[in-house]
């Protein structure tokens, strides 16, 4: 049996099982972060228990988690069509609803809210970085790397409430109501004013001449 390192102050034992079956053993040290590893996935993930807890309490709908979850899924290292350098990921709304089974509009709906909080942000058009104080896949020093990148780009993230998600879909839906009774009214408005224009252009009809009488 392989004997298993000894563990010093700030110290924790990292296991993994490597392409030919065998238990490897290792040090790391702890630095806030989890390290994870199966089959496909494997990486360090900051604060992944604060993360978990705040999503298990939050108030969201079942499609929101699982987009988050399929999102922080397509950071896996190794060779993925999506992986991107710092921990960034190449996907769209799309790519997302294929491989969640989750409607694009509700895709769409908690992309927009995970950007509101900055959990993740849209660095250029179909390429995101997931808020790498959250979740990062890579070697601590690319994720430091990766947390220097964010800073420059966002200023703070939230870790919502339970009720925070709640709220913010009730005022978006108040919002969106709005605009479309604004919308609505400036449709109906622009519709009289074209039936009236139209009933003060038309041309008087030509008078009829009378036939002769006899003729």
């Amino acid at each position: 049996m392989t004997e298993k390192p000894r563990l010093g102050p700030g110290e924790q034992l990292v296991t993994r099982v490597d392409s030919r079956g065998n238990l490897v053993y290792s040090v790391q040290k702890i630095t806030g972060r989890v390290f994870v590893e199966d089959d496909e996935t494997k990486g360090y993930v900051t604060d992944a228990p604060l993360m978990m807890l705040t999503l298990g309490k939050m108030d969201i709908p079942g499609t929101w988690f699982r987009t988050w979850a399929t999102l922080v899924g397509f950071q896996q290292l190794g060779k993925s069509k999506r992986r991107r350098p710092l921990g960034m990921i190449k996907t769209s709304h799309r790519d997302i609803s294929t491989e969640s089974g989750i409607s694009r509009a509700y895709v769409g709906e908690a992309m927009i809210y995970f950007n509101e909080i900055a959990w993740v942000r849209t660095a250029k058009v179909g390429i995101y970085q997931l808020n790498p104080y959250l979740t990062f896949a890579g070697t601590s020093a690319d994720q430091e790397r990766a947390q220097e990148v964010w800073n420059a780009a966002v200023a703070e993230f939230v870790m919502p409430g339970p009720d925070h998600a709640a709220e913010w879909r009730k005022h978006r839906r108040d919002d969106q109501r709005k605009i479309t009774q604004a919308a609505n009214v400036v449709a109906l408005e622009g519709a009289r004013r074209n039936k009236a224009n139209t009933a003060t252009e038309q041309p008087a009809r030509p008078a009829r001449r009378r036939r002769a009488e006899g003729a």
